[in-house]
């Protein structure tokens, strides 16, 4: 996966498609990957950061829906490797602009289980 998403040669769509593995091990793996989390971070983040400027926002959705997986499968710990990363607002403020261009159901889907998974969490462990 980590090599596919950082090469310059793989296409965007065999981007998404490597993305989608980590989302599966996320939902799959409950509780058995948390050494891993921060390496996936690492790879989606900056694969978002090439992103930023991108027309069509079809890679950074695939990235959210990595992110919200995250979010679900620990809440606390996603948002403390977001926040060690210094990037949880603007992650979140991209989120919501390009919420409006998720078309399909699973990004929406992702996007509500990730963020309401952080309501779960008690008010003293928010950054």
């Amino acid at each position: 996966v980590a090599k596919t998403v950082a090469e310059e040669r793989s296409s965007e769509s065999e981007s998404r498609k490597a993305l989608s593995l980590y989302m599966s091990i996320l939902h799959n793996c409950r509780g058995q990957v948390d050494l891993y989390l921060p390496m996936m971070n690492d790879i989606a983040l900056a694969k978002l950061g090439q992103q930023v400027s991108a027309e069509i926002p079809l890679t950074r959705i695939a990235i959210y829906q990595v992110i919200g997986s995250a979010l679900y499968y620990n809440p606390q710990l996603e948002l403390a490797e977001l926040e060690k990363r210094g990037v949880t607002q603007q992650v979140f403020s991209q989120w919501i602009k390009d919420s409006e261009h998720m078309d399909r159901w699973l990004p929406r889907k992702l996007t509500v289980l990730g963020l309401t998974s952080i309501l779960q969490l008690p008010a003293s462990s928010f950054p």
